[in-house]
């Protein structure tokens, strides 16, 4: 087990919280989506973040961490799925996207700040590179590409979900 400070533990925390919201914001849009490819697209991104939180939660409770999931990262999730949801397909990857930036940043900084090893350091690698891939999504989304833009992403899962029909 790695010892952090409870300023490291408090960001590790934060993150995971960041998955609840992420979950729920993405299932809803998934959702919503009345076409078969673009609904699987967000089944995929899903899954990406409910392995990505089963990770943090695995580190989370390594490091004696609070994996409680709090009610209102939950429903900031869902405040934040029915902002874009209404949106035009391009709008919405746009307004989706808008916010991945600053979190590759943030957890690539955590990564360094945290510097932990082994499977630990590994959980804050996917971390980051769980933003990087859905950057990658939603770039080549946008550059229309769709056909191909869940590439990064299908190849992060394990357990990737069936595609459309």
């Amino acid at each position: 087990m790695s010892a952090v400070s409870p300023e490291i533990l408090a960001r590790i925390e934060e993150a995971y919280q960041g998955e609840v919201f992420g979950l729920a914001m993405y299932a809803a849009i998934a959702q919503a989506q009345t076409d078969p490819v673009r609904h699987w697209k967000w089944q995929v991104l899903t899954q990406l973040e409910a392995e990505t939180k089963a990770h943090m939660a695995g580190l989370l409770q390594r490091l004696c961490g609070d994996t409680l999931e709090q009610e209102q990262s939950r429903q900031d999730g869902l405040k934040e799925a029915r902002a874009i949801i209404g949106l035009p397909w391009p709008e919405m990857i746009e307004a989706f996207m808008a916010d991945l930036p600053g979190l590759i940043d943030d957890y690539a900084d955590l990564e360094r700040q945290a510097a932990l090893a082994g499977e630990d350091a590994a959980v804050l690698s996917r971390l980051t590179r769980h933003e990087v891939v859905t950057l990658e999504f939603c770039k080549r989304e946008l550059a229309g590409d769709g056909a191909t833009a869940l590439a990064p992403v299908l190849a992060m899962l394990a357990s990737p979900p069936p595609g459309p029909a």
